[in-house]
């Protein structure tokens, strides 16, 4: 029998669908300051749509990617796969960041997507719109390789996921030569060696694959996040915690333990997604911190086109913020995520190297 694994979107296993719990009301207290909800209105007629977007992101003001995005490093021709429930029916303002490469791995499925999210609050803090109604993506200019995985009407409970069908996605993924991957999934066994041997792929191809630690508070991270600190694939796959606003770990991410030096934190509690005109998400899980970090990597990639993947995800991690140096530490990992200051590091090596070169 096939492994399964779970969507790791929520704190305390809620299911997916109960994301959009905390509407406006909550989102403006919590994003404006407790007068928020009353101001709303002036606030709207005052700030550009660019603004409010940039407002409503915590996580990309935290982790510096709105300073690259002033620099006009957006994640432009840069493609991240993420590996999730489908988008069908769901995002139409992420139309234009969807990859047409886009595929449901499940031969005919029989239950239709119904009214799950998942996958639509990873891809829009990916590529949100500064220019759309809610919140703006970490890579906004990105493309978002969709490639829907979950068991066939797992969504209609919480989102499952088979170890085969996993494999699959990832050889998929690879097959189209994406260097990012994403996969915000959690659960309690390795996921066997057909799964494996499709990470061996992807590592031997050049990509990176940003796995969510998963939301059981535990001391070590769920799988497949613990491959991170599989020998095999050194270097090239991250597990993601998930921190607050405070830059504190949220309580119901798992640690970094034994992946310590292969483990970073980013925001992952009371992200602000999936707005309409009226009503957004707030959503919490490790699921949402990981596209911040494989956002992080598409602005970088995009920034250094000579950067692998893998020498991208070696520069977040050694630039971390607060972290236990190479070997990290057993909550944190290599610290906290800050894509400027590892953008900042990229150009003073850069230039350090150059002005070597120069010394006759």
């Amino acid at each position: 029998m096939g492994r399964t694994i779970l969507a790791a979107g929520l704190a305390l296993a809620l299911t997916a669908g109960t994301a959009h719990a905390e509407m406006v009301a909550a989102l403006l207290v919590d994003t404006l300051g407790p007068a928020g909800a009353a101001q709303d209105t002036q606030k709207r007629n005052e700030d550009t749509l660019e603004s409010r977007a940039y407002r409503l992101s915590w996580g990309v003001r935290a982790i510096g990617a709105d300073k690259l995005h002033g620099l006009g490093i957006t994640g432009k021709g840069m493609t991240v796969a993420v590996i999730d429930s489908g988008l069908a029916g769901g995002a139409p303002g992420l139309a234009h960041s969807i990859s047409n490469a886009s595929i449901d791995i499940v031969p005919r499925r029989k239950e239709p997507e119904k009214s799950d999210r998942h996958a639509v609050f990873i891809a829009e803090t990916l590529v949100g719109s500064p220019e759309g109604v809610g919140a703006v993506g970490v890579a906004y200019d990105a493309t978002v390789l969709s490639v829907r995985a979950d068991s066939d009407g797992a969504c209609n409970k919480e989102c499952a996921f088979s170890a085969a069908n996993l494999a699959k996605a990832v050889d998929y993924a690879v097959s189209k030569k994406v260097r990012i991957i994403d996969l915000s999934l959690a659960g309690d066994e390795p996921l066997g060696s057909r799964f494996e041997a499709a990470l061996g792929k992807a590592v031997k191809s050049g990509a990176v694959v940003i796995i969510a630690s998963g939301n059981d508070g535990k001391s070590e991270p769920a799988w497949p996040g613990r491959y991170a600190s599989d020998p095999r694939f050194a270097g090239s796959i991250v597990a993601v915690g998930a921190v607050d606003k405070k830059g504190q770990m949220a309580n119901f991410s798992n640690r970094a333990g034994l992946s310590r030096a292969a483990y970073i934190s980013a925001p992952g509690q009371k992200v602000v997604t999936d707005c309409d005109a009226d009503t957004c998400a707030l959503i919490s899980g490790t699921s949402f911190a990981a596209p911040h970090v494989a956002g992080a990597l598409a602005l970088l990639m995009q920034a250094f086109p000579d950067m692998s993947g893998r020498q991208a995800l070696d520069l977040i991690l050694r630039t971390a913020q607060s972290g236990g140096g190479t070997q990290g530490d057993t909550v944190y990992g290599r610290g906290r995520l800050d894509v400027f200051r590892a953008y900042q590091v990229a150009m003073s090596e850069r230039r350090d190297v150059a002005a070597a070169r120069a010394i006759p």
